[in-house]
């Protein structure tokens, strides 16, 4: 009885879990760089399963880079110093990740999960990343 309830209930959360991938150019794993958002529940296992797997994380926060082209006009530059960067968006039980090249600003994956835990998503993500295309 206990067998057939958690093959019910294992079955029920596999079914229920759902993630979109889509690939666009291929990572240079020699360059493990990331600048990532800073907070977020999922998000902190995300960026766990990413440290574990050897990418460096940087906290998009801190490039923001501010100069003065003119007299009159200010520019602010956003300035990665990462191969890679990290979007992310969350919405009730939904979760969308689009990860750029920082260098051509194309895409390089980009994921849309449904009620999928962070850690989930993050071995996922770090899955996707290391695949040879």
């Amino acid at each position: 009885m206990k067998f057939l309830l958690f093959s019910i209930i294992s079955f029920l959360i596999f079914v229920g879990c759902s993630l979109e991938v889509q690939r666009g150019i291929p990572v240079d794993l020699t360059k493990k760089t990331m600048t990532v958002p800073a907070m977020g529940t999922k998000l902190f296992a995300i960026k766990k399963e990413l440290r574990n797997a050897g990418w460096k994380l940087k906290i998009a926060d801190s490039s923001l880079e501010e100069e003065q082209t003119s007299s009159k006009k200010k520019v602010t530059e956003v300035k990665f110093n990462t191969a890679y960067r990290l979007y992310y968006s969350s919405g009730k039980n939904r979760t969308s990740i689009t990860i750029v090249e920082n260098e051509s600003d194309e895409m390089v994956l980009e994921f849309e999960a449904f009620d999928i835990s962070g850690e989930e998503l993050g071995e996922r993500l770090v899955e996707e990343l290391e695949k040879k295309q």
